[in-house]
């Protein structure tokens, strides 16, 4: 199994929206370097261009005289400026004069002075004309000067856009990463839920993107069809285990469910100290009504006798058809031998009244009961079923006799 930390998707977004964002901001500034560097070289080469042209004009005269002491006093005001580094007067014959600024001797301005030697080695050249022909060169070499000023406020200013950039882009990807993620959350903490919890009828929320919304509201139609689906299932399994516990025709409960309650009961029974009942019934001359009159009307006999008994019953007693025509009913505890003898007698009654069959004929459908009690006519379920069970049978043999009383009898 794979032990991996995996990152997660507003990590992922952050890493991706910074170096997006570093990408944005140095492609920026390589272009605001760029043109700024041509703006400023265009300043200074316009710059020298008129120191020079100034230098041809006052130079023109001394260089006509071939007097060097006089260019020399010409051209030194003009080389004293802070974005001039050098002139350099020359003339036919060998005539040169030069004129440059004092050394600096401060670190901070040879750094300049080898800043603008390194931009702008190559001087500015400007011819000296003298009635139309040329008589001399002025070269003019570019110094720092005030630049250093305009590049420090310049820089200055790029450092606090680049913090104002970065700051709003964090807002704005902190605002982006919860517009995407918390909806994103929503639905992951739902699909967590569902698969812990089993909780099927969550829903996730409406989300404030198209994809994302799209995706809740197809989870939420995914959930509601699983939800249908196991409540279905859950009515098929409860529908199957009724028809595993009930028979089919009277509704009643079958042998297995009743040998399963009684021995549940038992245990209620024997950890309270108490007793509880069992009434075998057997419906009598069934099966030759049913030859007689078909099966039609032995399943209304059936189904007539099991309403009847249901109707007997007290909160908690279990009735059940275990056979054919016999039926058993669990007086739950505390049900002593005077109770259940007492059901008995009731449910002997309620068969008195004449069943109407579908032809039209009545018949009476008398039953023998055998009661049978916990613990004293039998210690488990199957010991007591075949105590109730021969006392249903010596019931009935005793009613056969004109000289017993047909009322419920115990052997």
């Amino acid at each position: 199994m794979n032990d991996t930390v995996l990152p997660t998707l507003g990590r992922v977004m952050a890493r991706m929206q910074f170096r997006l964002t570093l990408l944005a901001l140095g492609l920026a500034g390589l272009g605001a370097m760029l043109t700024s560097g041509i703006v400023i070289d265009n300043y200074v080469r316009q710059n020298l261009q008129l120191v020079g042209n100034l230098a041809s004009y006052v130079a023109e005269p001394a260089i006509v005289f071939r007097d060097r002491e006089a260019a020399q006093s010409a051209i030194a005001p003009l080389a004293d400026r802070n974005d001039v580094r050098a002139i350099v007067v020359t003339g036919a014959r060998g005539f040169r004069v030069a004129a440059q600024r004092l050394p600096q001797t401060r670190m901070l301005a040879r750094l300049r002075e080898r800043l603008a030697a390194a931009f702008w080695s190559a001087p500015v050249r400007v011819p000296i004309r003298h009635d139309g022909r040329v008589i001399g060169e002025v070269q003019v070499y570019a110094g720092f000067g005030g630049l250093s000023a305009y590049l420090g406020l310049g820089l200055a200013c790029a450092l606090a856009c680049l913090l104002i950039a970065i700051w709003f882009t964090n807002i704005v990807a902190i605002r982006l990463q919860r517009r995407v993620m918390e909806p994103l959350r929503a639905i992951a903490s739902v699909a967590h839920r569902v698969r812990i919890e089993r909780a099927l009828h969550l829903r996730a929320p409406p989300a404030p993107i198209a994809e994302i919304d799209m995706l809740g509201r197809d989870f939420n139609a995914l959930l509601g069809e699983l939800e249908s689906w196991q409540a279905h299932l859950r009515s098929e399994n409860e529908t199957l285990a009724h028809r595993a516990m009930h028979d089919p025709l009277t509704g009643l409960a079958n042998r297995a469910l009743l040998e399963e309650r009684l021995e549940s009961a038992m245990l209620v029974a024997i950890s309270a100290r108490t007793t509880l009942g069992l009434l075998y019934i057997d419906a009598d001359d069934f099966k030759a009504i049913n030859d007689r009159h078909g099966h039609a009307a032995g399943d209304v006999l059936l189904t007539e006798f099991a309403a009847r008994l249901r109707k007997r019953l007290r909160h908690g007693d279990l009735a059940a058809r275990v056979g054919g025509d016999e039926f058993a009913i669990l007086v739950a505890p505390p049900a002593g031998r005077t109770q259940t003898t007492t059901l008995a007698t009731h449910i002997a009654e309620a068969m008195t009244e004449p069943i109407v069959l579908p032809n039209g004929s009545e018949v009476v459908l008398t039953a023998s009961i055998g009661i049978a009690v916990f613990p004293d006519d039998g210690p488990d379920p199957a010991g007591l079923l075949h105590a109730a069970d021969a006392a249903m049978y010596a019931h009935k043999r005793s009613r056969r006799s004109p000289a017993q009383h047909p009322t419920p009898i115990r052997t």
